[in-house]
């Protein structure tokens, strides 16, 4: 069934697939309540990793994390390519918005302290809203 799946797709668009079709197999989650508890108890793991100073164990739940978050878009009917293309140019955006500011303070953006650069993420952030 999941062999079918083109390996030639880029990462987010494959995963959702073998998913999707697991999913159709009746591999899934049946409630909302259990995908997000799966995406807490994988978080949990990367933390683990960090605390561990486990780079290898870092790498694998950093990965089991992500599949996890294309999973959860997935059961909530998006996908997850879709949603992080819209998210890096809400991010660019946004940037390009904070470096204006920094630029019209006359400041540079690399010399900003970073307590500075959130409180100008923050305003943009807000404006958008």
């Amino acid at each position: 069934m999941l062999a079918g799946v083109p390996k030639s797709l880029p990462a987010l668009l494959r995963a959702h697939e073998v998913q999707k079709r697991a999913a159709r197999a009746g591999f899934d989650w049946e409630r909302a309540k259990d995908v997000l508890d799966k995406l807490e108890e994988e978080l949990a793991e990367v933390r683990d990793a960090v605390a561990a100073q486990n780079e290898r164990a870092l790498r694998e739940e950093l990965g089991d994390l992500l599949f996890n978050g294309v999973n959860i878009c997935r059961f909530f009917g998006f996908n997850a390519e879709e949603l992080l293309r819209e998210n890096v140019r809400k991010f660019e955006r946004r940037f390009a918005a904070v470096e204006q500011r920094v630029l019209a303070a006359g400041g540079v953006l690399r010399d900003t302290a970073a307590d500075e650069l959130e409180l100008h993420w923050a305003a943009v952030k807000k404006a958008e809203k």
